[in-house]
C-alpha cells in the first residue's frame, strides 16, 4: 500500500478493507464481528478457527460498506478462537474472540 500526502498522487489507496475486534469480548451469549470492505472486490469472506487452526465456520460477505455478523454462543464450544477478513484470497486482518460458558 502506498501512502503520500501528494494529493496528485493516483498511487494512494483510501479504501482499505478493515476487521474490527468482535463486541462483547469475552462472550457468553453471542458477540458481534464488525468489517468494512469496499467496492470492486470479487470474493469476501471471514473465517473462524479453533486454536488448533482448524476453520469451523466461514461467512461470505455479499455487499460493500460497514456490515457485521452476529455469533451466537450455541455455535461454538466455549474456548478461544481467531477469525480473519480475506477478501480477494488476501488476508486483511485476524482477531482472537473467546467464548465463555
Amino acid at each position: 500500500m502506498n501512502l503520500s500526502n501528494d494529493k496528485n498522487n493516483e498511487n494512494v489507496n483510501y479504501n482499505i478493507h478493515k476487521l474490527y475486534q468482535n463486541n462483547p469480548n469475552p462472550f457468553n451469549e453471542k458477540t458481534t464481528i464488525y468489517f468494512e470492505v469496499f467496492d470492486g472486490f470479487k470474493l469476501a469472506k471471514i473465517y473462524i478457527y479453533n486454536l488448533q487452526g482448524e476453520q469451523i465456520k466461514s461467512f461470505n460477505i455479499n455487499n460493500s460498506g460497514k456490515g457485521s455478523i452476529e455469533i451466537p454462543s450455541s455455535e461454538l464450544k466455549a474456548g478461544i478462537y481467531f477469525y480473519c477478513l480475506f477478501v480477494d484470497n488476501k488476508e486483511i486482518d485476524t482477531y482472537k474472540m473467546i467464548l465463555t460458558k
